[in-house]
């Protein structure tokens, strides 16, 4: 799916996100630079998206399909606002730069 198109999916979706609750929050620190807690969020990444393919979105010309994903923990978490979705579209994560996320189901 071309870049253009995820990003507009994306935000079409927004609003119909239905967001879970983590330890009765929303959002859940997962850290920024070195305190950043990687294994937790793959974890999380692996029971939420059930080895589902993950499309990364971050704007109109940086969205696909998340192929190499230690890179992406290397350079984007942590320091950019972004979403990942599973290929159907019914689950997704968002990050936030300042080091939180959440997760939720459409």
């Amino acid at each position: 799916m071309e870049a253009d198109l995820l990003f507009n999916l994306t935000k079409k979706l927004k609003g119909k996100i239905d967001w879970q609750q983590l330890n009765g929050e929303e959002w859940f620190h997962f850290g920024q630079g070195s305190s950043i807690k990687i294994e937790a969020i793959q974890n999380l990444i692996l029971n939420h998206f059930e080895n589902s393919e993950i499309y990364f979105v971050f704007d109109r010309k940086l969205s696909g399909l998340l192929i190499e994903k230690e890179h992406f923990f290397n350079s984007k978490l942590g320091n950019e606002n972004f979403y990942l979705w599973n290929r159907e579209f019914s689950k997704v994560i968002e990050f936030n730069r300042v080091g939180i996320m959440r997760l939720g189901n459409i």
